[in-house]
């Protein structure tokens, strides 16, 4: 209970200046081995360990992110994941319902299927921050995840062996309450690049 009134300033402070604070923004990465050769660096997921208290702010900006998403109809009717109320398993059921009409009208039924690789560690932070604006987060909301963004560093530890801190200029951060949601409105407009989409949104 003791913490709670500083907290409370220290997040009230953040989100009025539009200021991330800057020690918040370290993480210690912990590579996590995916599979294939335990040697090659492409086989490990980095997971970033931050802040608890970090974690909460960014908790409180999450949900007024998706509030505002889905109140103002921004995203793509099927997109599923990390998003409340809905799971991955109504897109599972979304294609198993696509595919069964398209068979019983004797109609083909083609699948595309394309897996971005390392998605979370290519987002440009210049185009998700536009693409933030087009969604309307502007004014102090657009400098808050602009300053969040910005000036972050990580360093990896392999059982207590630490690297040196380096400076990150892109990526949203795996393992952080904001990454998949930051990550979500960056792929949105995704599915506009064609129009074999057109006929399911």
């Amino acid at each position: 209970m003791n913490l709670c009134v500083p907290l409370a300033h220290l997040f009230n402070l953040s989100l009025t200046s539009g200021t991330f604070p800057r020690r918040f923004k370290q993480c210690r990465v912990i590579p996590i081995f995916k599979n294939g050769n335990r040697l090659e660096c492409d086989n490990c997921r980095p997971i970033s360990l931050l802040s608890s208290i970090s974690k909460v702010l960014e908790k409180i900006v999450a949900e007024k992110l998706v509030e505002h998403l889905l109140s103002n109809d921004l995203l793509y009717n099927f997109q599923f994941g990390f998003l409340p109320k809905r799971t991955t398993e109504q897109n599972l059921l979304h294609i198993v319902n696509y595919i069964s009409c398209a068979l019983n009208e004797n109609n083909y039924c083609i699948g595309i299927f394309l897996d971005l690789k390392k998605a979370f560690d290519v987002c440009s932070h210049d185009i998700l921050l536009k693409k933030l604006r087009k969604m309307g987060i502007n004014n102090n909301a657009y400098t808050w995840f602009k300053s969040y963004l910005q000036g972050r560093s990580q360093r990896v530890d392999i059982t207590n062996n630490f690297s040196d801190f380096i400076d990150l200029d892109i990526l949203v951060i795996q393992g952080s309450t904001l990454g998949p949601l930051l990550f979500l409105c960056y792929i949105n407009d995704f599915w506009s690049a064609t129009r074999l989409f057109c006929a399911i949104r």
